[in-house]
Formats: C-alpha cells, structure tokens, sequence
C-alpha cells in the first residue's frame, strides 16, 4: 500500500515517457547480458552468445514444430548444446574436454564447441553452406512473397535472376554472370524493382573483435552487407535502393538492411492505421491493427529462424563426421555406427 497521492500531471500527460516498459526491459536484459559476457572465457563465446541473441535469433527454440518450423529431436539437441555453449558430447571424449584437439580435415586446433564446424574450409565447401544458402532464400521467398496476401499487395518474386536482365554491366566488370537470389517486382507498380541477395556469415572474433562486444552486435552482418554492396557495384550499374542484403550471422542475428526491408513488407501487409493525434514532428504513428504485423513478422522470423538452424546441424554433423579424431567417433556418422547415433540421441 502507497498512500502517497499520485503525481496530477502524470495523469494528465502520458506522454512523458513513451514505450517506458521496453525501455526499462531492454536495461534490464543489457544488464543480464553483460553478465553471462563477463563469465564467458573466451572472445569467440561472447561473439556467439551476442550473435544468438539478436532480435528474432532464437525464434527456433519457440516456433512450432511443425511442418516447415518443425526440427528433428537430434538435430534440436545439437543446437541447444551449441547455444548453451557447452561441449557437445561424442564417444571416448571425457566431458568437459579441456585438451585441445586437431582437425582430421584441416590440421587446426579445436574444441568441441563445434565452432570450428563454421570455420573449417573442409566443411564449409563439402556442400553443407550452399544447401543452407538456398534453403534460406527459398524460405525467404515462401514467407515474404508466396503468402496470399503479399501476392494480393502485387508482389512477385523470382530466384536466380540474371542482375544483367535488368541493370546494365560496368565495361571493366569481371567476367561471368551474376544472379540476384531473388528478384523482387510490382505488378501495380512496374518501375519498382529490388534485388535481393541472401548471405550468412560466421561472427569471427579474431577477424571482427568488435563482434565480441554488445555494441558490436550485428556487426558480422554489416561487414557482409558492405561486401555484398562492393561486390554488386563492381559489376552493374544499380541505382541506389535497389539491393537489398539480407545478411544473417550463423547464430542468428539479421543485418540492419534486411530487418528494414522484412519490416516494411510485413507493414504493408497488415494494412496500418494511423492516430489522427499523431505527434507532427514524428509523423502518422503506426498502429498494428489485428495484431497482422506481429503475427506475419513472428511467422517470418520463426521460418527463416528455424531454416538457419537446420543448416547450422547439418555444419555440426559434417564436422563430426570429418572433423573430429576417430578416437571420438562422430555421432551419426559413417564410423561411428549405432554407439555415435545413440550418444548424440541420449544427450
């Protein structure tokens, strides 16, 4: 019990303090997250655990499961244990590993966080990062622009779109042909058109130490979208607005330019109302009326989300499949037989 009248002009004005309880729930999860920062021993933790806790990072542990959003029960076990940050278990290694061990693929020293799975050129070029580059995009595509209703709004979307069809090429650009993971056009609007490229980059610690720091969050996926920009420009004379990089860190944090664009599509699709008493300085305030926008950006999010992390296991098994030193068996793969299969289950 407060016996303290209130303050009058509280009451009055409400204004005072806009959108004060996410403000206060943003201090408070910041604090939280220096924390486990401070208890984490290693600059490439941190640069994960600040990777994985983006907005929308981890909708895959809360999506449905599902059909497209579902994840196998090993495979969610894997992810779990790399969020976590703890070892990943596999036959013969004591648990927790502190000696360090040698790639079988690459020679490198690794743990078994199953960090090196995102780092290891053996790996990465067996076939498991273009499958989850496609996957990806094509979630992408299913999400933003096969839904009914986008399509009603007059967006199409097509995958693998000659950039040259469109944009003429620079005379000193490299050769060969260069496709935009998706191109985006207006049936009502037949000028407007985006490129879409979809990228997923690994948050290195040592190559990007600013990705280490809370600050620095997103910053693997700003470093991708300036690449993109470069790599894009080199080649075709693209008006400025037209690209659109969306660049998503392994462990899940979406660039600033991607989150842009999926935010302005997912209000065009809830239809916005505005406040007739909307601040002039600020502009018409969006009102997510129905709660269409939460629902379409949460489904999103979740798909997308989910696809990631399926591919980010399909890495982990590969790297213990070739990886990681016989005498800890890979779960699951080739020579492990049932025991690896069952070590990963039973986790």
């Amino acid at each position: 019990g407060h016996d303290e009248a209130p303050d009058p002009s509280l009451r009055a004005n409400r204004k005072l303090a806009p959108a004060s309880q996410a403000l206060i729930g943003d201090a408070i999860s910041t604090q939280h997250q220096r924390e486990v920062l401070a208890a984490l021993a290693t600059d490439q933790a941190k640069a994960a655990f600040i990777s994985g806790s983006g907005p929308g990072s981890g909708a895959w542990a809360t999506a449905s499961p599902m059909g497209r959003t579902a994840i196998g029960d090993a495979d969610f076990r894997l992810l779990a244990i790399t969020r976590l940050g703890l070892p990943i278990p596999v036959p013969d290694v004591p648990l927790p590993n502190a000696a360090p061990l040698a790639c079988l693929a690459c020679g490198k020293s690794m743990d078994l966080s199953g960090a090196h799975a995102f780092e290891c050129r053996r790996v990465t070029m067996s076939g498991v990062q273009n499958h989850r580059h496609n996957d990806v995009r094509d979630a992408l595509k299913t999400a933003l622009f096969d839904d009914p209703l986008t399509r009603a709004m007059g967006l199409r979307a097509a995958a693998e779109v000659p950039v040259a069809a469109r944009f003429p090429p620079k005379p000193d650009a490299p050769k060969g042909v260069i496709r935009a993971d998706l191109e985006v056009t207006h049936r009502h609007k037949p000028t407007e058109v985006h490129l879409i490229d979809v990228t997923v980059t690994y948050p290195n610690a040592t190559k990007l130490p600013s990705s280490n720091t809370l600050e620095g969050r997103g910053a693997a996926a700003k470093a991708a979208e300036d690449v993109k920009d470069t790599f894009y420009n080199k080649r075709a004379v693209i008006p400025a607005g037209v690209l659109v990089t969306v660049a998503l860190e392994t462990f899940g944090t979406l660039g600033a330019r991607g989150d842009a664009y999926i935010r302005g599509v997912a209000r065009n699709y809830a239809r916005p109302v505005t406040w007739l008493d909307a601040p002039a300085d600020n502009g018409p305030k969006f009102v997510d009326h129905g709660g269409r926008y939460s629902i379409f950006l949460r489904r999103l999010r979740e798909l997308i989300s989910v696809t990631l992390q399926r591919g980010n296991a399909a890495f982990i098994r590969k790297w213990l499949d070739i990886c990681v030193p016989k005498g800890a068996a890979a779960p699951g793969g080739p020579d492990a037989g049932d025991a690896g299969a069952a070590a990963l289950e039973g986790a």
